[in-house]
């Protein structure tokens, strides 16, 4: 009774590693606890958005990398017709990969010291997203489908789609 004690006492006694299980017991005097008759995801779901709403109370929420780097684009939009398109999950993968700037090119894997060069190991190019996606090897025969695809709505020639 004299000193200070942990609040629950046997919080010291979890793992470092499991450090999101040491916040939810301190912060479950914030939660409603179960009632009877109710499904125990209820629980579950209440003590994940209580604990979202309190870990991000004070802090803004993050924004995306490549929404700093192209504030001017149409993002919500761009995104639904990223997941509302007809075609396969792993062709919505790469798509994604491309829109963020995250595929990795030589280009990028140069600049964080994980390729020796930037340039393309088949052509010798510069190895960059428009290179891998619309240029080089594999890359230039899938982009003539969407290239046509585009053309056809926009009813112009597919020549005059530019490769950006």
């Amino acid at each position: 009774m004299q000193g200070l004690r942990d609040n629950p006492p046997y919080i010291r006694r979890i793992p470092p590693t499991l450090d999101h299980l040491r916040t939810y017991i301190q912060e479950t005097a914030y939660i409603d606890l179960w009632k009877h008759g109710k499904h125990p995801r209820t629980l579950r779901g209440r003590v994940y958005w209580k604990m979202r709403s309190m870990a991000e109370a004070g802090n803004p929420p993050l924004v995306m990398r490549i929404v700093h780097l192209h504030p001017a684009a149409d993002w919500g939009r761009l995104w639904d017709n990223l997941t509302k398109c007809w075609t396969t999950e792993a062709v919505k993968i790469i798509w994604y990969k491309v829109i963020h700037d995250i595929l990795p090119t030589n280009e990028r894997l140069h600049k964080i010291r994980l390729a020796e060069t930037p340039l393309c190991a088949s052509c010798g190019e510069l190895d960059t997203i428009q290179h891998r996606v619309a240029d080089c090897c594999e890359g230039a025969r899938i982009w003539l489908w969407p290239k046509r695809r585009i053309a056809w709505i926009l009813r112009i020639d597919p020549e005059h789609i530019p490769k950006e």
